[in-house]
């Protein structure tokens, strides 16, 4: 297995070192081209909420933002 991870690694870094130059160019063209407020939209898109209707009490668990530390009042007041 690991000799075959090791030759699929070299055939693309000897891909990558024969087409060096067309992958710089085609790099810099898309740099050169980039529309910030299509791909924000994109983003905007791909993160949008999605509502669940499967009655759980837990949905977009990821797109939350958490307090800054939930567990500063506990360690500040251990009561």
């Amino acid at each position: 297995m690991k000799i075959q991870k090791i030759l699929q690694n070299r055939d693309i870094f000897s891909y990558t070192k024969k087409n060096e130059a067309l992958i710089v160019d085609r790099r810099k063209e898309f740099e050169s081209n980039l529309d910030i407020e299509k791909t924000l939209e994109i983003c905007s898109e791909l993160c949008r909420e999605y509502v669940s209707d499967d009655g759980e009490e837990i949905n977009d668990v990821v797109g939350r933002i958490p307090n800054e530390n939930p567990f500063a009042e506990l360690y500040h007041n251990p009561k």
